[in-house]
């Protein structure tokens, strides 16, 4: 949770730039292999700033990390992302 914690740190008080805050989180996933734990927050961070397709790849990796009780909120998440990025302008 360290990583996670960082990010929230970063994003909610120091309002760390995007593309650091994304940084740390990838340095967190490099050294977790892919936690899910990780991805979640990540993959909702970047929908958040409305990154759209990075999040849509994360959270297919997610979907296959997550234990099984958790897999259709995942996939309920991806079509929601996939919706999103079908509205105009996004």
């Amino acid at each position: 949770f360290t990583y996670f914690n960082l990010a929230k740190l970063d994003k909610d008080y120091l309002k760390t730039d995007r593309e650091q805050i994304r940084t740390l989180y990838l340095e967190g996933l490099k050294n977790t292999n892919n936690d899910y734990q990780l991805l979640q927050p990540f993959a909702d961070y970047l929908v958040e700033i409305k990154n759209y397709s990075e999040a849509l790849e994360y959270l297919k990796v997610l979907v296959i990390k997550i234990p099984s009780g958790n897999r259709q909120q995942i996939l309920d998440r991806i079509q929601e992302v996939e919706n999103l990025m079908k509205q105009p302008g996004t």
